[in-house]
Parts: C-alpha cells; sequence; structure tokens
C-alpha cells in the first residue's frame, strides 16, 4: 500500500499544486479522486497542509481506492500531519 501510495497509483499523476496562487476549490478531485490534500500528505509537507486546511480543504474526502488524507497521513507514519488533520476533523454529532 505504502508503495503504491509512492508510486501514484493512490495519489495519481499530474496533480501538481502551487499555494502561491490562488486555488480555487481545494476540494476539487483530480481523476484519481485525490485533493491538493491527498499531494500534500504524501509530500510530507505539514507547511502546505496547513495552508490547504485553512483555505477550506476536507480530510474525511476519500479518492477512488476510498482513501482519506487522515489514512493516508496515518499509513506513511506522517504523525505530525496526522495530528494537524485529525484535529480539524470536527466530532460527530448525535
Amino acid at each position: 500500500m505504502v508503495a503504491a501510495i509512492r508510486h501514484g497509483t493512490v495519489i495519481g499523476r499530474g496533480h501538481s499544486h502551487c499555494m502561491a496562487h490562488p486555488i480555487g476549490n481545494p476540494n476539487t478531485q483530480g481523476p484519481f479522486g485525490n485533493t491538493l490534500l491527498h499531494s500534500a500528505v504524501v509530500s510530507g509537507d505539514l507547511r502546505e497542509v496547513q495552508k490547504l486546511l485553512a483555505a477550506g480543504a476536507d480530510p474525511r474526502i476519500a479518492n477512488r481506492q476510498g482513501q482519506t488524507p487522515l489514512r493516508v497521513a496515518a499509513i506513511l507514519g506522517h504523525e505530525k500531519i496526522y495530528g494537524v488533520l485529525a484535529a480539524s476533523v470536527p466530532p460527530p454529532s448525535g
């Protein structure tokens, strides 16, 4: 699974981004269902993750393989990123 994520099976190819320019909807999904947040998590870029969350990115959005950015952070062992993502998810109401 980790190899698939790193080689693009989970994240997909061609989903690049640059926060120097407005990103529009940060929850837009590419052809593999990945968001910019998926890409930032795989890159291990905590600062980019924080910027995307501030722009309204949703860490609960799953890609076509059912993987959320939160789950990808756990799989890849990005503990700080996982903590930031987990803290941004509201608790279930009920």
